[in-house]
């Protein structure tokens, strides 16, 4: 069995150019993702068949993955 122990997923809108961190002293900086990347959970699923990855931890960031949101999307 194969689970990968960090993966990240967003919320609507999915296709993101940039991810915002917020550092310990309270500043932002923007993480760029390239020409975009989909954080979508139908993509990561993809992904997932793709590299035969069996579970994965999601780590959710505020603004992005709400607790609500990923309860609904673990049924898929």
């Amino acid at each position: 069995m194969i689970i990968d122990s960090h993966v990240h997923m967003s919320e609507p809108p999915y296709k993101r150019s940039s991810w915002p961190v917020r550092q310990a002293d309270g500043t932002d900086f923007y993480l760029g993702l390239g020409e975009g990347a989909d954080l979508s959970a139908n993509q990561l699923l993809h992904d997932m068949d793709e590299c035969h990855v069996e579970k994965v931890f999601a780590v959710a960031f505020p603004g992005f993955l709400s607790n609500k949101f990923l309860s609904e999307v673990i049924l898929l």
